[in-house]
C-alpha cells in the first residue's frame, strides 16, 4: 500500500529558500531542488528508500540527498512527512530539531 507524502511548512519554506538562492546564482545547480523533490515522490511507494539520518539514529527519520543538499523526512503508519531541506554545510541536524516537524508521526 502506498503512503501519502506531505511536506511540513518548514520543509516547504526550506525548499523554496534553496530554489530562491539557486535562482540568484546562475553557477549553482538547480537540478538539486528538482532531484530532491523528485526523490520525495518515490517515498510514497518506498518510505525506507532514504538512508537513516546518522545524527538522529532513528529508523523512522531518513533523508534523501542531491549534491550538497539534504531533504529529511519522517514516516509512520501511512504517511511520510518531508520535514526539512538544507545544505549539508549550514545546518547541524539533531533529532530534537526534527521532532516539531514530525511529532504527529511518533
Amino acid at each position: 500500500m502506498a503512503c501519502r507524502v506531505v511536506w511540513s511548512r518548514r520543509g516547504l519554506r526550506d525548499i523554496e529558500a534553496i530554489a530562491d538562492y539557486i535562482a540568484q546564482d546562475p553557477q549553482s545547480n538547480a537540478a538539486a531542488v528538482i532531484r530532491i523533490v523528485g526523490q520525495t515522490k518515490t517515498l510514497a511507494r518506498c518510505p525506507h528508500s532514504g538512508r537513516v539520518v546518522p545524527e538522529c539514529d532513528d529508523e523512522h527519520i531518513r533523508e534523501v540527498s542531491a549534491y550538497s543538499y539534504r531533504g529529511t523526512y519522517g514516516f509512520g503508519g501511512e504517511e511520510v512527512t518531508v520535514a526539512q531541506s538544507y545544505t549539508e554545510t549550514n545546518f547541524a541536524l539533531t533529532s530534537d530539531s526534527m521532532l516539531p516537524s514530525i511529532a504527529v508521526l511518533q
